[in-house]
């Protein structure tokens, strides 16, 4: 009942229609994650309110080329030990793909922090 009115039947292109919207190339950003274990305990740290997994709590995020050891002592004042085991972890989402470096370690020493 809309023929008469329809613009793209008149031009010609009501065939091509809905165009595909053009997709965006799909960014990467890769991080390690650190699993770092005291007896039955893992670590988890809460995540800035703004940006991504924002106010939840998770795995400790370091850069690509980070020493995790030496971040773990500057961050929370643990010296650790990593046990060689890494996981590759890729996480799909809408605008880009995180690629994951999952390094699994011991606390060695909780400089006085630990409760007993």
């Amino acid at each position: 009942p809309l023929a008469p009115t329809c613009v793209a039947l008149r031009d010609g292109v009501a065939a091509e229609l809905p165009r595909k919207s053009v997709r965006r190339a799909v960014t990467r950003k890769a991080v390690q994650m650190l699993v770092l274990c005291d007896r039955d305990a893992v670590l988890l740290e809460r995540r800035p309110e703004q940006g991504l997994w924002g106010g939840l709590h998770a795995l400790p995020e370091f850069a690509p080329d980070e020493d995790v050891v030496l971040g773990a002592r500057a961050r929370f004042g643990l010296d650790i030990r990593p046990d060689g085991r890494h996981t590759r972890l890729v996480h799909r989402f809408t605008h880009f793909v995180l690629d994951i470096t999952a390094i699994r370690a011991e606390v060695v020493d909780a400089g006085g922090t630990r409760e007993t």
